[in-house]
């Protein structure tokens, strides 16, 4: 309620949203269900009174969530001072943030304290490990510049995190930032340009420093300095060299190398890696990104679960097995090319599955002179070969797979025998590789079953294959010395029809 003839120009002010989700105003920015409350009364030389907030739909930040469950306080304004008493913060996890704050608007000054109680990595970030944090974050802000510090740690779990860091005259100056875990320690400082292109600085020491004591990263004992430097602006890029130190282990391989590049978005320069664990040595140089660009690895393993802890989330496996693997590939702006060859030998998956022998062959061409063919279009070759295939359930003595043609139009065969029993296929189609909806649409030229049981496929069919619909058209096949006719056949999310 305005009152412009009164002493206070402003009598009351309430305020109250509800269901404000911040990725409205930025799909970048997290999805949120803020309900807002504020009430504000004249009081002694100004104002006072006090403000809610309140998130119905929390969640990790890698869920694009915000872990905030509740917030509240009390201010007051009296002059060119303004205060936040009785902050509390509720996050997930059971955490709880409680402090206060003062405001000098006439001399920009501010003072604030923050305690933590309970902070839950793992709620905060499903990568990181479960904790029960607690602390002190302080803030000091004045005409000279802005300081921060803290100090927070989990005593349970033996982690502690201390950091102080001031901007003034232009720059950000990290003084201080040390995270100990257990017997391990990872120091690191750093200085940012707050005008220009914002050019950085930071180093890094790991001292017998287990990155699985913080979440799902593999365990191991890092000896490492980190050196990053660059810029923000007009663009991002930054130079980065990695060294692994004497007494540096993964798992319980020692471990040594080193890996560096410059990179931008985009586009990787002078990328040079060198890695060795154990019996194990992964090589890598080039560039990428750039038209021209090519990059060369290589990998040999003699003792494949060496770097299992290296292989990423989501790929199979591997716990035993050796490795031998080499190409050159050149990702440009027009696509990615390049050659591979593979070989491997008494593989043993953490499922259960075992591969007495593989070996793989892939040639993806690049486009003609002066063509901007896309990936889909492009001429490719993959032979692959894979023999003492056994599981819980089956085996297959060999396999073998070829296909020629592109992405959008090629042929595929498919061999493979178990003593008598034998199967050859021919097929050919199209891929998609939609992100969202993947799937392979095409005829089926050839379907021979041998030995137990004897199934031919006398005339072709039509075959879609997605990742949650399976469709195959009208068929007729000869078995058993006579004709069987399948009419169309789809099964979609698990429901057949």
């Amino acid at each position: 309620q305005l009152t412009p003839f009164a002493d206070a120009p402003l009598d009351t002010l309430d305020i109250d949203a509800t269901d404000v989700d911040l990725a409205r105003f930025d799909p970048h920015w997290p999805h949120s269900a803020f309900s807002l409350t504020a009430h504000a009364r004249p009081a002694a030389g100004g104002f006072a009174g006090t403000l809610s907030l309140a998130n119905s739909a929390p969640g990790r930040i890698d869920a694009g969530r915000i872990p905030l469950l509740s917030m509240s306080a009390a201010y007051a304004q009296a002059g060119d001072k303004v205060t936040l008493t009785g902050i509390d913060a509720k996050l997930a996890g059971d955490a709880r943030a409680q402090g206060n704050v003062t405001i000098a608007l006439g001399a920009r000054d501010v003072a604030g304290m923050l305690s933590l109680e309970r902070v839950d990595l793992n709620a905060l970030h499903g990568s990181l490990a479960p904790t029960r944090l607690g602390g002190t974050v302080r803030v000091a802000i004045d005409a000279s510049g802005q300081s921060f510090d803290g100090d927070i740690a989990d005593r349970g779990r033996a982690l502690a995190l201390s950091f102080a860091a001031r901007a003034a005259n232009g720059r950000l100056v990290l003084s201080r930032a040390r995270l100990v875990a257990a017997a391990g320690t990872l120091d690191g400082r750093g200085e940012l340009a707050l005008t220009g292109n914002q050019a950085f600085a930071f180093d890094a020491r790991a001292t017998h420093f287990d990155p699985s004591r913080l979440g799902a990263f593999p365990q191991g004992t890092l000896e490492a300095t980190l050196k990053l430097t660059g810029a923000l602006a007009p663009a991002w890029q930054v130079a980065a060299n990695v060294t692994l130190l004497p007494g540096a282990r993964l798992g319980a391989q020692p471990a040594s190398g080193h890996a560096q590049a410059s990179l931008r978005k985009g586009v990787a320069r002078d990328v040079s890696i060198d890695l060795s664990v154990g019996a194990s040595h992964v090589s890598a140089a080039g560039s990428a990104g750039a038209s021209g660009d090519v990059m060369n690895f290589a990998v040999d393993s003699p003792k494949l679960g060496d770097i299992a802890a290296l292989i990423p989330a989501g790929a199979a496996r591997v716990s035993a097995g050796t490795l031998h693997a080499k190409g050159a590939l050149a990702i440009e702006p027009a696509g990615i090319s390049g050659h591979v060859d593979a070989t491997a030998a008494a593989l043993r998956f953490a499922d259960g599955v075992a591969v007495q022998s593989l070996a793989l062959n892939a040639d993806v061409a690049p486009p003609a002179a002066g063509a901007a063919a896309s990936l889909s279009q492009r001429r490719l070759k993959l032979d692959a070969e894979a023999t003492g295939v056994t599981s819980a359930t089956r085996s297959v003595a060999r396999a073998a797979a070829h296909l020629r043609g592109t992405l959008d139009a090629h042929t595929l065969t498919l061999d493979a025998n178990n003593g008598s029993d034998t199967l050859a296929v021919a097929a050919h189609g199209a891929l998609s590789v939609d992100a969202k909806s993947p799937a392979w649409r095409g005829t089926l030229d050839k379907l021979d079953l041998g030995g137990t049981l004897a199934l031919t496929l006398a005339a072709p069919a039509s075959v879609e294959i997605g990742a949650q619909r399976v469709h195959i058209g009208a068929a007729r096949v000869a078995i058993a010395g006579g004709n069987l006719s399948i009419g169309d056949f789809v099964i979609d999310h698990g429901r057949i029809s």
